[in-house]
């Protein structure tokens, strides 16, 4: 019986996507500084991070997103944190990604997306590495970059909502 509802859940949420797109949600970190907007059916994932309570990941069924900072020793670019990100052992967007540049709410950005061979379990996760404002404090580290990832067909959507918040801007 179980089997059934899911399967007439997922039917019925299809059928309502198709028939008129839902309104984003909001979110909103002031640790992370940043707002965006997403699906309003993909749903906090805490089992994938929360930082005070705040989930880190949503994910929905035709998609997800995380978001996460970078601070490490030796990365002095978007650049450099794409190619960290792409050049990992594990070879989490495969062994060829594609890396480019662009702008995401006025600041540098470098987009690493997957190429064929990736890991199916990664599900088409692309990554955005943002230029912050200005560096942030976060549990006493300080970032430089942003990381915006997320599956490779709603990254795009969800990175042209994406804005810092308090910098003054």
């Amino acid at each position: 019986m179980a089997a059934v509802f899911g399967f007439y859940y997922l039917y019925r949420t299809a059928q309502r996507l198709q028939s008129q797109p839902p309104k984003p949600s909001s979110y909103l970190n002031e640790d992370f500084k940043i707002s965006l907007e997403y699906p309003s059916y993909w749903l906090p994932d805490f089992s994938r991070g929360s930082y005070k309570n705040n989930p880190l990941y949503f994910k929905g069924i035709d998609g997800f997103f995380g978001i996460d900072a970078i601070g490490a020793a030796g990365i002095l670019s978007v650049e450099d944190g794409a190619r960290w990100l792409a050049s990992s052992s594990l070879k989490p967007y495969g062994s060829k990604p594609e890396i480019s540049t662009t702008t995401v709410d006025g600041e540098e950005a470098a987009l690493v997306l997957p190429s064929d061979d990736q890991p199916p379990e990664k599900n088409g996760e692309a990554a955005l590495v943002i230029k912050y404002p200005a560096p942030i404090s976060i549990a006493s580290n300080t970032f430089s970059f942003f990381m915006l990832y997320g599956d490779k067909n709603n990254i795009d959507d969800i990175a042209s909502k994406l804005k810092f918040i308090g910098f003054g801007q």
